[in-house]
């Protein structure tokens, strides 16, 4: 998951709206109490901008360890474009999520086996 203290914080709105659901909260707990939000939480300021994070935060990681390369189009006072680039480390570890049986039964590829983006 992407921003689970996202997921957590909405389980929380839910919780306020109906209180007798006591596993809203339970489930909200569970997931703040677990190493998963340390692990994979990217900072947000949700109040201010809604899920909305920077792409080059999200995909540092991946840059760092060389399934993606970036490049950037640069214009008068800042960078205007982000352009990534899929390497092939990326497109076998693509490859074998798509092969994969996913939560939702579908698996839709482009034309070369990588996964389509919505």
């Amino acid at each position: 998951m992407r921003n689970p203290d996202y997921l957590a914080f909405e389980l929380m709105n839910e919780y306020e709206a109906t209180p007798d659901v006591r596993r809203l909260l339970d489930l909200a707990s569970e997931i703040l109490e677990s190493e998963e939000p340390d692990l994979w939480r990217f900072a947000m300021l949700r109040y201010k901008y809604g899920a909305f994070e920077e792409l080059d935060d999200a995909l540092a990681p991946l840059v760092e360890r060389e399934p993606l390369r970036k490049t950037q189009i640069l214009g008068q006072d800042r960078v205007v474009e982000h352009i990534y680039f899929l390497l092939e480390e990326g497109r076998r570890a693509a490859r074998s999520i798509v092969a994969e049986p996913s939560v939702s039964g579908s698996s839709e590829t482009s034309g070369d086996g990588v996964p389509r983006v919505a």
